[in-house]
């Protein structure tokens, strides 16, 4: 399962991305935008990864994950990762994806 392509769609009234997983199970990444400096880049705060319990175990998290990060990146946004899950993951994969790691907040 590990070669299934995801994408994420951004549902920005309900703060959250959605992505289709393997089995058509459906998880979802929830985020708040953080408040900075006025001129600053947007930092978006990834607070919580959920996915079904019928595809966890198979790396649907991971992959899940790229997406999202994926789609922040050609939006030009910043991260700041609050989930544990998210948090990990962005250090296991700091080479690809650090980059998008926001400075801390002022």
């Amino acid at each position: 399962m590990r070669n299934f392509e995801a994408l994420a769609t951004h549902d920005d009234l309900e703060r959250r991305f959605t992505v289709t997983l393997a089995d058509g199970a459906v998880g979802n990444v929830r985020y708040e935008w953080r408040t900075d400096v006025l001129g600053q880049p947007r930092v978006m705060r990834l607070l919580h990864t959920f996915v079904p319990r019928k595809v966890r175990g198979l790396g649907q998290a991971s992959l899940m994950t790229q997406a999202v990060l994926t789609e922040l990146a050609a939006m030009g946004v910043l991260v700041e990762p609050v989930c544990p899950y998210t948090q990990n993951f962005m250090k296991r994969h700091a080479a690809r994806w650090g980059h998008l790691l926001a400075p801390p907040a002022i």
